[in-house]
């Protein structure tokens, strides 16, 4: 997996929770836990294996595609980070 599928993978991710859950304001709190849950279900949906780009692998694959996840599920915070930053009114 190219580190390009893995940042369309985390700018979807943060889509997906903008888009879904925003609306509901009893959710602000939780959007963060909750990208972090998709981020792993997309992980281990896709198969996404981070740390063995990095040369590091678990006996246990489903390991390895959880951690993934909590990398894409928090790298979305990120990209949305990013993309309020370009996108604050003054």
């Amino acid at each position: 997996m190219e580190v390009l599928s893995i940042i369309f993978l985390t700018t979807f991710v943060e889509g997906l929770v903008q888009f879904v859950f925003s609306p509901f304001a009893k959710l602000k709190n939780y959007l963060g836990y909750i990208a972090l849950l998709f981020g792993m279900a997309i992980a281990v949906l896709y198969q996404v294996n981070i740390p063995s780009m990095l040369g590091i692998t678990s006996s246990i694959p489903l390991v390895d595609f959880i951690v993934s996840g909590l990398v894409i599920g928090r790298g979305s915070n990120y990209v949305n980070d990013i993309i309020s930053t370009f996108t604050k009114k003054n």
